[in-house]
């Protein structure tokens, strides 16, 4: 329980996201010692070649920490006013 709220009643307030950082295997073959820049292209390519949209949504990549916490900070923000309507 968090501040007396179940996890069912927290999951059914917030919405769920689920992050994909890179593409560990691919048509059976493991990608595991590729660069994660590698990983992001491949990402970028099946975005493109299944023409994906809304619900998916492709986001940026850093290795700046600050960046990556202002890009969560702001999607989170996101979700709260998404949420409140």
């Amino acid at each position: 329980m968090a501040g007396g709220r179940s996890a069912a009643g927290l999951a059914a307030w917030w919405l769920a996201c689920v992050v994909a950082l890179d593409v560990l295997q691919r048509d059976g073959v493991e990608l595991l010692t590729r660069r994660i820049r590698s990983g992001a292209r491949l990402l970028e390519e099946v975005f493109s070649t299944r023409a994906l949209a809304a619900p998916w949504s492709l986001c940026p990549m850093t290795v700046d920490l600050a960046a990556g916490r202002g890009w969560l900070e702001c999607w989170t923000e996101q979700l709260k006013r998404s949420s409140a309507r």
